[in-house]
C-alpha cells in the first residue's frame, strides 16, 4: 500500500553486479481497483533463482526506496528430481492478533528457527521456505481496512518480503460485506477488501 504515485520495483539476480531492471507497478481493474494497492506482475524470471528487489515511490529527484529484499522463484517441474522436498508453513486465524500470538509465531517460531533466521532472512528464509499458506480468517472483520494493516500485514512484515503468500478465504473475510438475501450485484462485493489485496 502506498499513497505515492507511480511506484516501481527494481530487481536483479542476487549476487550480480548488473543494473537493476525496473518494472512499473499497476493497479487492479474494475471493482478491485484501489488507489493505494499496487501489484508488480514480473515476467521472464528464471526458475529456481534468487532475486533481490526494492520498491521505489515518488516522482521527485530523490525517490523513496525500500530496503533491499529477496525472493526465490519456484523450480520448473522438469527440474525437480525424485525425492525433492519443499517446506511450506501453514496456519490460519490470525485475526485480532490474540495477545500478540501471530507476531510471536512469525518472530520467534518461524524466524527464530535455523531454517529461517531473522538476522539473515534473504539467505535463510528465501532458500528454505517455499511459501506461507494462510487458511483464512486473516482479520476480525474483512471489510475493516485498518484491521488488515494492524492484525495481518504489520505482524507478517518481517517475513512477507521474502516468501510467497498463498491465501485462502475464511468466513471473517466476509464480515462487514455479506448479508443474507443479497442480490447478485451485492454478492459481487463480498470479501472485496480481501480480493483487492490478493487479486
Amino acid at each position: 500500500e502506498t499513497t505515492e504515485k507511480q511506484p516501481t520495483v527494481r530487481y536483479r539476480e542476487k549476487g550480480s553486479n548488473g543494473a537493476f531492471a525496473t518494472w512499473p507497478m499497476v493497479q487492479a481493474a474494475k471493482e478491485l481497483k484501489d488507489d493505494k494497492i499496487f501489484f508488480a506482475p514480473l515476467s521472464q524470471l528464471k526458475p529456481n533463482t534468487v532475486y533481490e528487489y526494492q520498491v521505489q515511490t515518488g516522482s521527485g529527484s530523490v525517490p523513496k526506496t525500500s530496503p533491499l529484499y529477496a525472493f526465490k522463484t519456484w523450480p520448473r517441474a522438469q527440474d525437480v528430481s525424485d525425492g525433492h522436498q519443499a517446506s511450506f508453513i501453514a496456519f490460519s486465524d490470525t485475526q485480532d492478533n490474540r495477545g500478540g500470538i501471530f507476531k510471536s509465531i512469525v518472530s520467534k517460531g518461524i524466524m527464530g528457527s535455523e531454517r529461517c533466521q531473522a538476522a539473515n532472512p534473504a539467505g535463510t528464509c528465501v532458500e528454505n521456505i517455499k511459501g506461507v499458506m494462510v487458511g483464512g480468517d486473516f482479520v476480525g472483520s474483512g471489510e475493516t481496512r485498518a484491521q488488515w494493516k494492524q492484525q495481518f500485514f504489520d505482524n507478517f512484515s518481517a517475513l512477507s518480503p521474502y516468501v510467497p503468500l498463498i491465501p485462502a478465504l475464511g468466513n471473517h473475510e466476509f464480515f462487514g460485506s455479506r448479508v443474507e438475501g443479497d442480490s447478485d450485484a451485492e454478492i459481487a462485493k463480498w470479501a472485496l477488501t480481501y480480493r483487492k489485496y490478493f487479486a
